[in-house]
């Protein structure tokens, strides 16, 4: 097993925590490259998401079809919440590689599949013990408007999902761009969101002193 201390950092105060560390750690989490092994990847498993039927693992999608092959990305997994190095001795463990199953109640978390899910990947890049997305604001400040948003800062929907904000998307479109992790991309990934597709979400200031 994996000591707990693996699984994460100690609470941060914000001493010592930058901007510029919190952006180098979400891309760490987006370019880290593993290889899938057979245990990592459960050929011989239903990957499937039912459960109430106690089918509770699916598969990331960008992980099909990569047996054997080396991926880059620390994958989705409901529940997640890990250290890369930890993600590294657990898959070489045997544990899968992720799991984007995912539902309200804690019976949708597989304990044995690495990875982070969206709240766990953000308290990761900000240092802090695991909050979900309605206790992220424990650790960090409301901000009035996204204006304020700089980098490092999250855009966070409580109960639902959370982002990493970066900055305005350079392709000058109004655009935002940030990371996450998430069942679409099934990963870590960088990528631009309109407006639109962040309704709801209040901009949070990560923990760092200024």
């Amino acid at each position: 097993m994996t000591p707990a201390s693996a699984t994460g950092p100690r609470e941060s105060t914000g001493a010592g925590l930058t901007r510029a560390a919190i952006l180098s750690t979400a891309e760490a989490y987006r370019t880290a490259q593993w290889q899938v092994t057979s245990a990592n990847y459960r050929p011989d498993a239903v990957s499937a998401c039912v459960p109430a039927r106690g089918k509770r693992w699916l598969r990331p999608a960008y992980l099909e079809g990569q047996l054997g092959k080396r991926v880059t990305g620390i994958p989705y997994n409901w529940g997640g919440y890990i250290t890369i190095a930890a993600f590294m001795q657990r898959t070489a463990e045997g544990y899968a590689g992720g799991n984007i199953c995912t539902c309200r109640k804690g019976d949708c978390v597989d304990r044995r599949a690495a990875g982070v899910d969206c709240s766990g990947f953000v308290s990761q890049t900000w240092n802090v013990k695991r909050r979900t997305t309605a206790r992220l604001k424990e650790v960090a400040r409301p901000l009035p408007s996204y204006a304020e948003l700089r980098p490092g800062d999250a855009m966070n929907k409580p109960g639902s999902h959370v982002r990493l904000f970066v900055s305005l998307s350079p392709t000058g479109n109004g655009s935002i761009r940030a990371y996450e992790a998430s069942t679409s991309c099934g990963r870590v990934c960088l990528r631009d969101f309109s407006t639109r597709q962040l309704e709801g979400y209040l901009p949070l200031g990560a923990p760092v002193k200024e």
